[in-house]
């Protein structure tokens, strides 16, 4: 697009322009408040804040619990099928049934079913 396109948008950012150029100059009361602000600023920024001090510990303490939590022997637990416990059938009836494997996977439509059409 050429400037010729839309003179509205030259006009704006002619004032723009105008306007950033005439905000540079500040008066000598504005430059002082402001050298020392930013003075004031990086001298702050310059010493260890206290937060950074505690971090240190506190890292090494979390590093420390979660090594305890990670490495603290487990007990050993034998788990039932998870489909035996997820539909409550009993392992034992998965076992000595005579149903497939595939009943007790829809067993919870089986259940509606039988809620729906009692009498079917």
């Amino acid at each position: 697009m050429s400037q010729e396109d839309h003179p509205d948008d030259l006009a704006l950012a002619r004032a723009a322009a105008k306007t950033l150029r005439q905000s540079e100059a500040v008066d000598s009361d504005t430059a002082q408040r402001l050298a020392a602000a930013r003075q004031h600023a990086l001298s702050v920024a310059a010493k260890p804040a206290m937060a950074r001090r505690l971090l240190v510990p506190a890292g090494a303490f979390a590093a420390i619990a979660l090594a305890v939590m990670v490495l603290r022997p487990q007990p050993q637990t034998i788990a039932a099928p998870a489909i035996a416990n997820a539909q409550g059938v009993d392992t034992l009836d998965l076992l000595t049934d005579d149903m497939s494997p595939a009943f007790y996977r829809d067993l919870e439509f089986y259940q509606w079913l039988e809620k729906e059409r009692p009498h079917a």
